[in-house]
């Protein structure tokens, strides 16, 4: 098997229902800062995904906005169905870790 060197984790993705109030709620308990968003203000109509920073950790908070089966942004990766799915099933939690590699 072919082994796959890694550099870092890049980030963690949490599933929520209201990423706007959770990335808040992230920054004021880890002392952490804003770095990224993607939502309504850039032209993503399906979901709001924040990213906070703290030292070499992200973290991103991602909320669908409403049940939509039809994906309307460049991301055909994100299915608000799954994704409320996911909420409804665990609440806030992780969904991806995703790690740098070579």
């Amino acid at each position: 098997a072919e082994k796959i060197t890694t550099k870092q984790f890049h980030h963690v993705e949490f599933y929520c229902g209201d990423a706007l109030t959770t990335y808040k709620r992230f920054i004021l308990g880890l002392g952490a800062e804003f770095v990224a968003k993607s939502d309504q203000s850039t032209g993503n109509s399906l979901f709001a995904s924040y990213v906070i920073q703290s030292g070499q950790v992200r973290f991103a908070f991602t909320a669908p906005y409403c049940n939509q089966s039809k994906n309307t942004t460049n991301d055909s990766q994100f299915n608000s169905t799954f994704a409320n799915d996911f909420i409804r099933n665990h609440g806030l939690a992780v969904r991806a870790v995703a790690i740098e590699v070579e």
